[in-house]
């Protein structure tokens, strides 16, 4: 129910991303035309952009992993394995947002890697936004979990 009423505020989200980079795609090209553009800070940044995008990459490459993992796990009767990937899945999103009491709670000690500050009371300001719907998504399919390998050890 909630991710039915979600659905809308994540496409406004993603419109307004999609303007922003648009807009920042003309300024810079904009300084380009210039000539204001420096060549060291546009490599810098392009390095810089290589180094998040390989990171993003990394990071949805493993949420979408970790929850098979855990089923392969539990269809196997491996309470021990499937309990040791889920834990790492929640480290993985306590270690991207604070929005998920459950994973804070299950890793409090992961310190975030995206913006996400526990003193100024920010959640998620600079995490992707198909990173943070692909969390979102996996962790209310994988949130009711603990409960299962419970019961099953």
């Amino acid at each position: 129910h909630d991710l039915v009423h979600a659905i809308p505020s994540l496409m406004s989200k993603l419109v307004d991303a999609s303007k922003d980079q648009q807009q920042q795609k003309s300024s810079a090209t904009a300084e380009e035309v210039d000539g204001t553009s420096s060549q060291p800070q546009q490599q810098q940044s392009a390095e810089k952009d290589h180094a998040e995008s390989q990171r993003v990459f990394q990071l949805r490459t493993e949420l979408a992993h970790l929850p098979r993992l855990v089923h392969r796990a539990l269809d196997d009767d491996h309470v021990h394995e499937a309990t040791t990937h889920l834990l790492k899945f929640f480290r993985l999103v306590a270690a991207e947002t604070d929005e998920y009491p459950l994973a804070n709670a299950l890793a409090p000690d992961v310190s975030r890697s995206f913006g996400a500050n526990k003193n100024d009371g920010s959640t998620t300001t600079g995490i992707d936004l198909t990173v943070k719907a692909q969390i979102r998504m996996t962790f209310l399919h994988l949130q009711i979990l603990p409960t299962k390998i419970i019961r099953m050890a």
